[in-house]
């Protein structure tokens, strides 16, 4: 006796429970879908984009949910980008450096945000030689704040502070030289 006979509605079982469960796995990727972009609606991208990639996952041959996660993803990274760029603009460094690293976790190899984690290191050390060269330029240390300000200059050549602060160090050195020595400040006429 056989105990595994098959009838000739096996196959057609067999088509009927596959068609069923696509269907079913389509409507939770919609509504996944729905869901993930529902969340970016109400202002809560990362969730947003968290349900998006988990149904993403779960159903990797599905084109549409794929392309709306990394629709959804760019728009993100770009919009983070921006609020960084300016943050670094402003030179508000915490902020941009948050921003640069949200942007590295969504994608890990964004050159836009490498690049500006490096930039803000540049422009910290750089404000901190101009705060020394200001405070070396009050004290009338000229040339430790002349030391300060080529260094930052040879970082980041259009400083406007930096080339102003300059300006006025080279100004009042000179003016300080000239009055120290009358001999000087008449060979200079």
């Amino acid at each position: 006796m056989n105990l595994t006979r098959h009838s000739p509605a096996t196959p057609l079982r067999t088509a009927l429970f596959a068609l069923t469960v696509l269907v079913l796995a389509g409507c939770a990727s919609d509504a996944a879908l729905k869901e993930g972009n529902k969340l970016i609606a109400e202002g809560k991208p990362r969730e947003g984009l968290a349900q998006l990639q988990q149904a993403m996952q779960a159903n990797p041959g599905d084109l549409h949910l794929r392309t709306a996660y990394l629709r959804q993803r760019d728009l993100q990274i770009a919009r983070v980008l921006a609020e960084a760029d300016a943050a670094a603009q402003s030179s508000q460094f915490d902020s941009a450096l948050a921003g640069y690293r949200e942007v590295l976790g969504l994608h890990p190899e964004n050159p836009r945000a490498l690049e500006g984690l490096g930039n803000i290191e540049v422009k910290r050390r750089n404000a901190e030689m101009l705060r020394d060269a200001l405070a070396a330029f009050k004290r009338d240390d000229f040339e430790l704040a002349r030391t300060k300000l080529r260094a930052l200059l040879a970082n980041e050549p259009a400083h406007r502070s930096a080339r102003a602060l300059l300006a006025q160090v080279e100004e009042k050195a000179g003016r300080n030289l000239t009055s120290d020595t009358p001999q000087l400040a008449a060979a200079y006429r």
